[in-house]
């Protein structure tokens, strides 16, 4: 996908190298799924890449500079209250973060420090927020929310094109403007 290597072996021979860095952890194993969201470093080209959605609905990556590199965006797929009345919450990427106070609801997105954990900002899914599609016939597309209509949403891209579709698939990725870069 980033062009770094031909065969297996040169993958193998690169990650034993320890030279790529997921969400900035070293990883070494050639089968370490990457998926949405996901910030792949390495270090000796200094170079770091988001995986995001492509206009077409394909995961694809886009060249993001060092500040970016430092976070990602993960969406709140669930919430469990835990002993001691602390609340867990359930992360679109299989993470898991205890918090004191339940100041969030499911499908909000939290931008997280990596790999810290540490929760830096908190994007609420509501009107005027910015979006990106992640199911349905749209997949790819960002723009702002403009309803929200029990399980259904509606939103307009930066080319003016209003879509409908279940709220389900409307993943925040920023406030009024996109946190991340999410195309070329």
């Amino acid at each position: 996908m980033l062009k770094y290597c031909k065969t297996t072996k040169e993958v193998k021979q690169i990650l034993n190298n320890k030279e790529v860095l997921v969400d900035g952890k070293r990883r070494k194993d050639e089968r370490f799924l990457v998926g949405l969201m996901d910030v792949i470093t390495i270090p000796s080209t200094k170079e770091s890449f988001r995986i995001v959605f492509s206009d077409k609905g394909h995961l694809s990556y886009v060249t993001i500079d060092n500040k970016e590199s430092k976070f990602k965006l993960s969406k709140i797929s669930g919430k469990t209250l835990i002993k001691g009345g602390k609340f867990q919450l359930n992360l679109s990427d299989a993470r898991n973060i205890n918090i004191a106070k339940n100041d969030y609801k499911v499908g909000d997105t939290l931008q997280i420090e990596v790999p810290s954990q540490k929760i830096l900002k908190h994007f609420k899914l509501d009107v005027g927020s910015n979006i990106m599609l992640t199911g349905g016939s749209h997949v790819g597309k960002n723009g702002e929310l403009k309803t929200i209509v029990g399980k259904t949403i509606t939103f307009v891209t930066s080319q003016g094109d209003e879509f409908e579709t279940k709220i389900e698939h409307a993943y925040v990725i920023g406030d009024k403007k996109s946190a991340i870069k999410t195309e070329e």
